[in-house]
């Protein structure tokens, strides 16, 4: 089911772009020249209207249909799963990933200078730049 509508979907697409690009806009767009001569509007293949309001309700038609096959793809890929899960989830529900444990913090032994040794703060360089 899934596959027949993508194909439909795809075919769907095809048409519609090619249904809005027939479409004249200001310039007269590809109706006027691709159906009918240099500028005829349409007119010997689409009648005596233009192809205008003909491809008005095509466009919508096709849009109409490109919509409905977007819900149908989207209902038809979703997963049984109310939740759905990342792959870590589904290794850990598996057993196959080991749960981590909860992150404890950090500690450093203590160090204190042993004898003998001093501590001193960096030379000062005269640079300014960091």
């Amino acid at each position: 089911m899934e596959i027949f509508l993508l194909i439909v979907h795809v075919i769907v697409c095809a048409v519609l772009i090619l249904v809005i690009l027939m479409q004249p806009g200001r310039s007269g767009g590809l109706s006027g020249g691709a159906f009918g001569g240099m500028g005829g509007g349409g007119t010997s293949m689409f009648g005596g209207g233009g192809a205008v309001p003909m491809l008005a309700k095509v466009t919508t038609y096709v849009g109409i249909i490109f919509a409905l096959t977007c819900i149908g793809l989207w209902y038809a890929g979703r997963s049984t799963d109310s939740v759905p899960s990342t792959a870590a989830e589904r290794l850990m529900e598996e057993g196959q990933m080991p749960m981590q444990q909860i992150p404890q913090p950090l500690t450093f032994p203590e160090t204190t200078p042993t004898e003998g040794t001093t501590q001193t703060a960096p030379a000062d360089t005269g640079s300014t730049t960091p």
